[in-house]
């Protein structure tokens, strides 16, 4: 089980501000900026001092006596969360926080994703985006596997209110070297979009997808993820994921996460960029 507490810069491009929820117009924007930057930062310090805790004391009570016999777990959950604050002449506040829970079977694996983030600065919010997943794998034989996966995501700085989005396919192991892994799917699928001030988006979508990581030295590793999700009905419209990482390890316990993070539309709605960037520094906890 491990724990991310991590430390960002995030980067959104073509969103709009806006002080309130359109869809909520009760709200008057009080989701994030009415929260000042003491509060966030005694969040972010209770927050910190709680998960070292947990941290420790699990560890403390997984540690098997001597002499014992142990088994490998079946399950891993990590969890990230991020807080940072700038106060003085600018004032500026981004949160984020991530599960991922895996659980493996003798043929069967299944993952379970929640994300959340926010950013403001002032007292105007600048980003603010949610999202969910499940995936669900099974071996077939050697290094070939079929997979099922939905989502949902929720972005208003661009655009989207609602996306839910469902495909299955093939994967393969690639290669499986000492130093050198690639991963590959394809298949398709079907995503329904209900954007914030223009008609819904609904296709059949087809979607490739790859990993590759190598590890650069004992303590280092890189990985770069690519997914691709096209649209059927509209040759122009496609939806391009990336995310390029490097995870150095500090002691056994501790290790740094560099990311970079590119997601791109190729028909965004009206007024909307197509390009949305995060870059973050990570601490991850491994217990």
């Amino acid at each position: 089980m491990a724990i991310q507490c991590s430390m960002g810069i995030f980067s959104q491009r073509g969103l709009r501000p806006c002080f309130a929820d359109p869809y909520h117009p009760d709200s008057n924007g009080t989701s994030l900026e009415n929260v000042r930057g003491s509060e966030w930062r005694r969040v972010a310090a209770s927050t910190a001092i709680v998960l070292l805790f947990m941290a420790a004391k699990l560890r403390a009570d997984e540690t098997p006596p001597p002499g014992s016999t142990t088994t490998i777990k079946p399950w891993k959950d990590t969890g990230e969360v991020s807080v940072v604050s700038a106060n003085g002449n600018s004032r500026a506040t981004t949160t984020s926080a991530k599960n991922t829970f895996l659980y493996h079977w003798t043929n069967t694996s299944l993952e379970l994703v929640g994300e959340g983030m926010g950013s403001s600065s002032g007292n105007q919010v600048t980003a603010e985006q949610y999202n969910a997943s499940e995936k669900v794998k099974r071996t077939l034989t050697g290094s070939n596997y079929v997979f099922e996966e939905g989502g949902w995501d929720k972005n208003r700085f661009a655009g989207i209110r609602d996306r839910y989005s469902a495909s299955a396919g093939v994967g393969r192991l690639l290669m499986n070297f000492t130093r050198d892994k690639l991963t590959g799917e394809i298949g398709g699928g079907y995503i329904h979009e209900e954007r914030t001030d223009a008609p819904q988006n609904n296709f059949p979508s087809g979607r490739a997808y790859s990993k590759y990581s190598h590890i650069l030295s004992p303590t280092a590793t890189f990985s770069q993820d690519a997914e691709y999700l096209h649209d059927f009905t509209n040759l122009k419209d496609y939806r391009l994921n990336m995310e390029t990482a490097v995870i150095a390890s500090l002691t056994t316990q501790l290790s740094l996460k560099a990311s970079y993070t590119w997601k791109r539309v190729g028909e965004p709605p009206p007024g909307f960029g197509k390009d949305d960037t995060v870059t973050s520094v990570a601490l991850i906890i491994n217990y």
